[in-house]
């Protein structure tokens, strides 16, 4: 019902962009239970690739530079980008 109304399997992505853009009081639960534990794996995947500490604020900065362009390709109105040669 729910993937009918918002237009196919990126449904979960469209309500997690409009949930941190405008928090609702659900919030804090999904990033506890969903958001959070989820970080903790990739950081830690992330710590044995760099081999930089897990305490490193520098990882999560890494975590970032990954997970930027993964939420902007993934979004449902995402466009491909177009490289022009002409200048």
């Amino acid at each position: 019902m729910i993937s009918g109304k918002l237009g196919g399997p990126e449904w979960r992505i469209t309500v997690l962009a409009r949930e941190i853009l405008s928090p609702s009081p659900y919030l804090a639960q999904v990033e506890t239970v969903e958001i959070l534990p989820k970080a903790r794996v990739v950081l830690r995947i992330l710590s044995d690739l760099t081999s930089i500490p897990m305490s490193d604020p520098v990882l999560h900065r890494c975590l970032v530079s990954i997970a930027a362009p993964c939420a902007a390709t993934s979004s449902p109105d995402a466009k491909p980008l177009r490289c022009s040669t002409s200048r």
